[in-house]
């Protein structure tokens, strides 16, 4: 039908125009969703299975292996004669040797089994492009500053019905008293949220951190009533930590991205400080930077970490013991990231939401 009233060629135009429009306005959606998934698996067997996952598109996919196999080809490491070849008829060497090149330009698969494994991390590892640690994701910006992803809000819906925190608040309430607990934390969280209302002129990113605050407060106080003070602070303690590591696999390049550099542990310190940096930038901290020298002429670097804007609103609440979850989740994130980097360091929590980190070597 096309080629009939085709015949001039111009309805070509008019059909790619409508497709490539149509494309764009859902991809630019606030509910389109960024990572594809893709799996393969033998007939009937979705278990045995491999998947790669990420912000990157078909397209992206076949750039990766169309480099991967010139890098073989120039480096001279593929034994096929010129020609053309489906992948799973290269000879185990060739395609070891192919799937390196993917490797090294961060393109790798994981089994079903080993994703499925993962509680609560359920974003994709592949990058775009993970030729400089400055292309990695989110690079130089903070939590506030970055376009959220849209299964976020679901995802920490789900930590939270998971939570003991909340399986000790339903178990210590009736359905009505359940009820009319989440209604006193709406009500506390509006309290709340009117006089921390100075913070939110400091700057546009400060309206959606002190809605955060403010809620996550107001939750903490009333627990602190049902349930005890201490036995609150180790519960939101607990999801503040599975509910920030969600975010952060999200948020930060995957471990495997900066074990693929040639330098992993100077791309962790940069990527770090860029983000710390941003947080400065925005009011959020403040960030000195110096180099010092260990007992053996070794160079070390060393971030200051001041005046936190989670402490000081906490603190204004009346709950200073929140101060630190902050910097122990970035601590923790850290020692994800830099699992196989090589990477050698010291964080240092000195409470009221300070910290001092030592990088050595780097």
């Amino acid at each position: 039908m096309i080629a009939l009233i085709n015949r001039k060629g111009r309805f070509s135009d008019v059909l790619a125009s409508v497709f490539y429009k149509s494309g764009l306005r859902c991809r630019n959606s606030p509910k389109a969703d960024p990572d594809n998934q893709i799996v393969v698996y033998p007939d009937d067997c979705p278990e045995k299975g491999i998947v790669l996952f990420g912000d990157v598109s078909s397209y992206d996919l076949t750039a990766a292996m169309a480099v991967s196999v010139a890098d073989c080809v120039i480096s001279g490491r593929l034994n096929e004669e010129p020609g053309v070849y489906m992948v799973e008829l290269l000879s185990a060497e060739s395609a070891a040797t192919v799937k390196e090149a993917l490797r090294k330009r961060n393109f790798f698969w994981k089994s079903v089994q080993e994703v499925k494994s993962r509680k609560f991390d359920e974003w994709g590892w592949l990058e775009r492009d993970a030729s400089r640690v400055e292309t990695l994701r989110h690079f130089g910006e903070n939590w506030y500053t970055v376009k959220i992803h849209p299964r976020m809000s679901s995802g920490q819906t789900d930590i939270l019905y998971s939570s003991e925190l909340w399986r000790k608040i339903r178990s210590s309430c009736s359905f009505f008293g359940t009820c009319l607990f989440a209604a006193r934390v709406l009500f506390r969280w509006k309290k709340y949220g009117y006089k921390l209302r100075p913070y939110v002129n400091r700057g546009k990113e400060y309206g959606a951190l002190v809605r955060e605050l403010s809620m996550f407060a107001a939750g903490y106080s009333l627990a602190g009533e049902k349930l005890g003070k201490a036995e609150a602070l180790r519960l939101y303690r607990q999801m503040f930590m599975t509910s920030g590591s969600s975010e952060m696999c999200w948020f930060l390049p995957r471990p495997e991205t900066f074990a693929s550099f040639r330098d992993g542990g100077k791309g962790i310190l940069i990527y770090f400080k860029a983000m710390m940096e941003r947080n400065q930038q925005c009011g959020f901290l403040k960030l000195g930077s110096r180099t010092d020298t260990d007992g053996n002429g070794g160079k070390i670097t060393v971030f200051e970490i001041r005046s936190c804007i989670y402490a000081e609103i906490f603190t204004e609440l009346g709950y200073p013991e929140l101060a630190d979850f902050i910097r122990e989740e970035e601590k923790n994130e850290l020692a994800r990231i830099a699992a196989d980097s090589g990477l050698s360091y010291e964080f240092r929590l000195l409470g009221e939401g300070n910290a001092d980190i030592l990088f050595y070597g780097v």
